[in-house]
């Protein structure tokens, strides 16, 4: 899917689940970004700013930011 069928699809209702192993994707797109780390969920970030940092998310992926 292409940047603006995903942009489409948020203006009409519809959620979106991105998953992607490149973060700046991930953070120009994504209102909330979830956190994995060992196959659990560590924490789910509020992008809707687009103000989430790559380190924020390295951090809980890595188990070393506070949860």
């Amino acid at each position: 899917m292409r940047t603006h069928e995903l942009h489409g699809a948020v203006e009409r209702g519809t959620a979106v689940v991105l998953a992607s192993s490149e973060l700046p994707e991930i953070l120009s797109l994504a209102d909330r970004v979830g956190v994995l780390c060992e196959g659990a969920c560590v924490g789910i970030l509020d992008n809707s700013a687009r103000d989430v940092t790559q380190e924020a998310v390295l951090e809980l992926a890595a188990g070393k930011a506070d949860r």
